[in-house]
């Protein structure tokens, strides 16, 4: 399999990729789906893609419900059997978090602010003391402006990513995808024109800059 080039092939393969983690016993999970910046005329993930892929992982998993908490405005408030959909900073940006439900899948949406990486680390904290899992989807922290990453980033696992990156090493420079579908390893594919991509190298841990 190789890079997907729209919105419904990465939510699906961030979809399969997630579940392997869950069901593995991962409990901080990362996601990056960045499919704009393959084709800029592709749809962003916004809220309501986000919700349609957590219940799908929701159907997927040993879990009754899904809080879905957005730090980006983009989702439509629900509440129906099981789904809670609502702004990050709704409760979690408060000091007293309310009591966490048993039996549910967290997913953290876009957060940027210094506010939302103090929520986020809520959601980590309640979450952990039922052993219950949370997916952070296309964290902004390292966007212009944005809040220092929460501590919690650091040994979680990055489950999906799709991160298209311009390689200024020689003339032109050369568009490259970081790709990772857990538990594969990262592999980086190389732009080779009219929307083709080719497998050329695979790292054990997300390659750095001078790597790439």
């Amino acid at each position: 399999d190789g890079v997907a080039l729209d919105l419904a092939e990465a939510a699906r393969h961030a979809c399969d990729a997630t579940v392997a983690a869950v069901l593995e016993g991962k409990r901080k999970v990362l996601i990056e789906a960045r499919v704009e910046g393959l084709d800029p005329a592709q749809k962003t993930i916004d809220g309501s893609a986000v919700l349609a892929w957590s219940k799908n992982a929701l159907s997927r998993l040993p879990y009754d419900n899904l809080v879905l908490l957005d730090a980006a405005g983009t989702t439509r408030l629900a509440e129906e059997a099981g789904i809670t959909a609502e702004p990050l900073l709704l409760n979690f940006g408060q000091a007293n978090e309310e009591e966490t439900p048993e039996s549910t899948l967290y997913v953290v949406f876009a957060p940027f602010s210094n506010e939302d990486m103090v929520a986020t680390r809520r959601v980590f904290r309640a979450a952990a003391f039922k052993n219950l899992p949370v997916v952070v989807l296309n964290h902004r922290h390292d966007e212009p402006g944005g809040a220092e990453p929460p501590r919690e980033y650091f040994d979680a696992t990055e489950a999906y990513c799709l991160r298209p990156l311009m390689v200024r090493g020689g003339t032109p420079p050369v568009r490259v995808v970081v790709s990772r579908r857990y538990p594969a390893p990262y592999e980086i594919f190389v732009d080779i024109g009219r929307g083709a991509y080719r497998r050329h190298a695979e790292f054990v841990e997300r390659p750095t800059a001078m790597e790439l």
